[in-house]
């Protein structure tokens, strides 16, 4: 039989691959090259997996339970081995987070393109539309002309980074073909603030590393918890601990005009403990904090708080550092647009898929897999796990007909 994959990303190679052991496929890509975002995921380094077990990583995805049958075929052993087999070496760094051992992610696309030597591969190449027989797919429409298949795997992706090929033109052919498409919004982006050391640039620049960031709502209630680095920019703030909480951050924008991030500047010390260290330290506070935070944030939270110029601090002084050093607020404004998020979410209903094959309940032999989906993870390589899996499941499975 023939298919016909749309998008050369992780999911539509993953797809073809597993599909040619047994079947003609065609993977038609829009870009000049297949894997463009794969290239750019990670600072160029790619974290292609984490490496939690099956029941860990359905807590780190939205809709992660829509996984359960995929992951009982392709877990995260089998994509290792595959990588491996592939003479591609993976190493694990912090909470599961897997890299190339190289640190090049042109290596987890050479493994990728390495398997699709029987893969008739069409680049530059746009597609339109589909073509819909008696609700049953025959193919699809390109900017080359008609193409005719026996079933159509779409992996196009979502919204973020278009300059990838990831624009929502998927997502608008399946609309138009009546296939629901839920709201798509931000996830893994940075956030936007007015506050003044931001507006005049005090900051910029600077990372604070392993904060704990407290996202609450405007009841002062607890709505997410995450740590990580914080990177202060010239519109707001980005790094690790940032995009973790962004999602979170934009659903809250959606009920509230502002947020707080309540950041804890300090991790590895209790208020009390630290207030114990402070009474008794023998020189300046900024001397004491250097062990703790970079200059420029010390000398401007002394120079906010009027302890500047102080050589000896008051006990009531100390409990107003400590609880700014406690409780650092950040308002945002906003989130970065969904173009500059490196994850997409919302997408295809999965109402619309049928979790054993990624089938669509719609139309016969139409597919649909990879961050097209409403379902996405967290950072740490949770994605590209779920695009990986998805793609492989769809086509070992397929091939099964």
């Amino acid at each position: 039989m023939k298919y016909i994959v749309v998008g050369g990303g992780p999911s539509g190679m993953a797809t073809a691959i597993s599909l040619s052991k047994n079947h003609e496929v065609i993977l038609i890509e829009r870009n000049e090259s297949l894997g463009k975002k794969l290239l750019m995921t990670g600072n160029g380094r790619c974290n292609i997996l984490n490496n939690k077990n099956n029941q860990e990583l359905i807590k780190h995805i939205h809709h992660g339970k829509f996984l359960y049958s995929a992951l009982d075929e392709v877990n995260v052993s089998y994509l290792i081995n595959f990588f491996e087999q592939s003479n591609v070496l993976l190493k694990e760094e912090d909470n599961g987070r897997m890299f190339p051992v190289s640190n090049k992610s042109k290596d987890i696309l050479g493994a990728l393109t390495s398997h699709l030597n029987g893969v008739k591969i069409h680049l530059n190449t746009q597609v339109t539309d589909l073509i819909i027989e008696d609700n049953t797919i025959k193919g699809v429409m390109t900017s080359q002309g008609e193409m005719l298949a026996d079933g159509v795997v779409m992996a196009t992706g979502g919204l973020s980074y278009p300059m990838s090929g990831s624009d929502g033109v998927g997502h608008s052919i399946l609309n138009n073909h009546k296939i629901s498409i839920t709201d798509c919004y931000p996830v893994e982006t940075s956030l936007i603030s007015h506050e003044a050391f931001i507006q005049d640039k005090i900051l910029q620049g600077l990372t604070l590393n392993n904060i704990i960031l407290n996202l609450k709502n405007n009841k002062n209630k607890l709505i997410y918890q995450t740590n990580g680095n914080l990177l202060f920019t010239h519109y707001g703030v980005s790094g690790p601990a940032v995009l973790k909480a962004s999602e979170h951050v934009y659903h809250l924008l959606k009920k509230q005009p502002k947020v707080s991030l309540h950041c804890q500047l300090i991790n590895n010390e209790t208020r009390e403990s630290l207030f114990e260290k402070m009474k008794n330290y023998p020189h300046r506070v900024d001397k004491f904090l250097m062990d703790y935070l970079p200059k420029r944030m010390i000398v401007y939270l002394l120079d906010e708080l009027k302890l500047k110029d102080l050589p000896v601090l008051s006990h009531k002084e100390i409990k107003k550092l400590i609880e700014h050093l406690f409780n650092f607020k950040i308002e945002i404004m906003d989130v970065m647009d969904i173009k500059k998020a490196t994850v997409t979410g919302g997408g295809v209903s999965l109402k619309e898929v049928n979790p054993y094959n990624f089938e669509s309940k719609r139309y016969r032999n139409l597919y649909m897999v990879g961050e097209l989906l409403d379902c996405h993870g967290e950072i740490g390589g949770y994605n590209l796990t779920l695009s990986l899996v998805s793609g492989f499941v769809c086509g070992r499975r397929v091939s099964l007909l």
